[in-house]
């Protein structure tokens, strides 16, 4: 059964272990051992009924399935939560891709975990009651497939994809991540996102075969494990109505910059007795000048006015 209800502390992977659980084996795996992994996207609204209190549905997922289960940190923007679900395996089956998929014997641990998953999020999703997001009779799958993989499920001339659907009867789409849009920032950039749609039974077979296709066909691409987001890198960010300089212009009213001093000139120096908007002070500074454009001061009239810079050199 499916717990309800949110829960009062951050919703993270409860990836330890527990009295109920055994230890998992490593990350890694062994050199001889394949990985097969599963991305599976969960609303938001319901990441905390798929967890369950302190963690015991997934947890029970996990024991069941044998396969690790990560619930991964929510990426800004987006509306939903990423289940990265795997395993290792020492030898895989033969899949036959224009297989009917007829059979429930999961091929894998994490295709055992990725249903059960599945399941789960319908369950919750149904708890709370109609949506405006798809049918009552209607089922919704979403997950991230690699751009390697989706080229698999596709066929040649779309030839797999069509097949998927007429045996199983469901819509099953495959679109590429945009980068403009806030809601796909948890896909990486090689990603897609997959969609079935279906009633239950067939969105079930659908994703079956879906994923018996990804367990046959490894990804080129790097998958990310970690349950944790990267910080995306500190900006300044300065609002369009807040002026960066002054009104008045880029300099301040007229101050002496530097004490009455003299030194000894410098090759290929100007000297300039006087600049306009700060006094003499009767010094004899080399300057090295320079015409340059000022751009035009805000709320004064527009003028172009020559910028010098003197350059102070130590005895």
């Amino acid at each position: 059964m499916v717990e309800s209800g949110k829960r009062s502390r951050p919703q993270r992977d409860y990836d330890g272990d527990t009295n109920h659980q055994k230890k998992h084996k490593d990350d890694k795996g062994t050199n001889n051992d394949e990985l097969v992994v599963y991305r599976i996207l969960c609303p938001e609204g319901v990441i905390g009924s798929v967890i369950g209190k302190s963690g015991k549905v997934i947890n029970s997922i996990r024991h069941e399935s044998r396969a690790r289960v990560k619930v991964v940190d929510p990426f800004p923007g987006a509306k939903d939560r990423i289940i990265t679900i795997y395993c290792h395996i020492k030898e895989k089956e033969d899949v036959d891709v224009d297989d009917d998929f007829n059979h429930t014997n999961p091929l894998c641990p994490a295709q055992d975990a990725l249903l059960k998953v599945h399941a789960a999020i319908s369950n919750a999703v149904a708890t709370l009651g109609d949506s405006d997001k798809r049918l009552r009779d209607k089922e919704e799958c979403q997950i991230l497939v690699p751009t390697s993989q989706s080229a698999n499920i596709i066929g040649k001339a779309g030839a797999t994809i069509k097949r998927l659907r007429s045996k199983t009867r469901t819509s099953i789409k495959i679109i590429a991540k945009d980068a403009n849009d806030p809601t796909h920032s948890c896909a990486m950039d090689f990603d897609n996102f997959l969609v079935i749609t279906g009633e239950s039974e067939a969105v079930k077979k659908a994703l079956f075969a879906v994923s018996a296709i990804m367990y046959k066909f490894n990804p080129k691409e790097e998958i990310s494990l970690e349950a944790t987001v990267p910080e995306p890198p500190p900006s300044i960010i300065i609002p369009s109505d807040v002026p960066i300089y002054q009104s008045g212009g880029f300099y301040p009213n007229a101050d002496p910059i530097v004490s009455s001093r003299s030194v000894p000139p410098i090759l290929g120096a100007t000297h300039i007795p006087e600049f306009q908007g700060y006094g003499d002070m009767g010094s004899s500074w080399p300057v090295y000048s320079s015409t340059l454009p000022v751009v035009p001061s805000f709320g004064n009239v527009s003028r172009y006015e020559e910028l010098i810079i003197r350059v102070l050199c130590p005895f």
